[in-house]
């Protein structure tokens, strides 16, 4: 990704907020992408993802830059790649993926709607 890109990408996850939690009850809120409820912190890994796909994708360093860039510590790449396989996991009812791609890079796919028996 160029630098204007992971510029306009720091744009778009620091609109997010980091932990937004419901007033009332402090629970933690969430989101919701392609029709998935997910945690508010896998939606901006979808986000980031979704929008990178366009430019050839976002490697999961780019991914801790931009979504973990206000906190001290940030987890380790294995953590990204974990938290694709959940988000994986709830976009199973859907035709989308993230998929990670030659070069090791993350790109939003959309799958072909399986035939059985060709029909």
């Amino acid at each position: 990704m160029t630098e204007q890109v992971i510029r306009d990408e720091r744009r778009h996850v620091a609109r997010a907020g980091s932990h937004p939690c419901c007033p009332h009850c402090h629970k933690p809120l969430t989101a919701t992408r392609a029709g998935v409820s997910m945690s508010v912190l896998q939606a901006k890994i979808f986000d980031v993802v979704f929008r990178s796909s366009k430019h050839g994708g976002v490697t999961a360093h780019e991914i801790l830059r931009l979504v973990y860039r206000d906190q001290s510590e940030q987890p380790g790449i294995n953590n990204i790649r974990n938290r694709i396989h959940r988000i994986n996991e709830k976009l199973a009812g859907t035709p989308l993926r993230l998929h990670c791609a030659p070069g090791r890079r993350w790109l939003m796919v959309q799958e072909e709607p399986q035939t059985i028996n060709g029909e």
